[in-house]
């Protein structure tokens, strides 16, 4: 009886002391989307649409950077958004990635990307067809420990034989 009380007790502290992350919902999703869909509209570019798969990677690797406090394209393996993308079962012809920390708002972080001039021409890319986001907000980032708001957007053209 004892060792269970002292198992439950350290189940407890371990899931207690794990830093407290939220992930994007649907309409974080949503939001982000339509203002970059906005952008691509102002440029007569046609919208592009959430993609689950995308969307799976985006997610991921959006709970990557933020259990490591990072801001990069490379994940904890090593891998890239290429790899990404296929190991969520996203066979590309195109497969593009903006990343971004701090910005509190939908709206600051599609602003922050489009004022990139390395980011602008990835959301503005007439041949990308999907996209998957990812968010997450880390509630025990502060001042010189993290960024609190951790984006990431994946944008592809699935490759011809999956295309819809």
């Amino acid at each position: 009886m004892r060792s269970l009380f002292l198992a439950a007790l350290v189940i407890t502290t371990l899931v207690a002391s794990e830093p407290r992350m939220e992930a994007a919902d649907a309409a974080i999703a949503t939001e982000l989307l339509n203002l970059v869909n906005a952008a691509r509209a102002k440029e007569a570019l046609a919208p592009i649409a959430l993609e689950p798969r995308l969307t799976e990677a985006a997610q991921r690797f959006a709970e990557d950077l933020a259990a490591r406090r990072a801001l990069s394209h490379t994940d904890r393996r090593g891998g890239r958004p290429p790899e990404r993308f296929l190991n969520a079962g996203y066979r590309y012809a195109i497969a593009e990635e903006a990343v971004a920390a701090g910005q509190k708002s939908c709206v600051e972080v599609v602003a922050a990307w489009l004022a990139s001039p390395s980011h602008r021409p990835l959301l503005l890319d007439k041949a990308v067809r999907d996209a998957g986001i990812g968010y997450v907000f880390r509630a025990d980032d502060g001042p010189g420990r993290g960024y609190r708001h951790y984006w990431v957007i994946d944008l592809g053209l699935a490759a011809p034989a999956e295309r819809r």
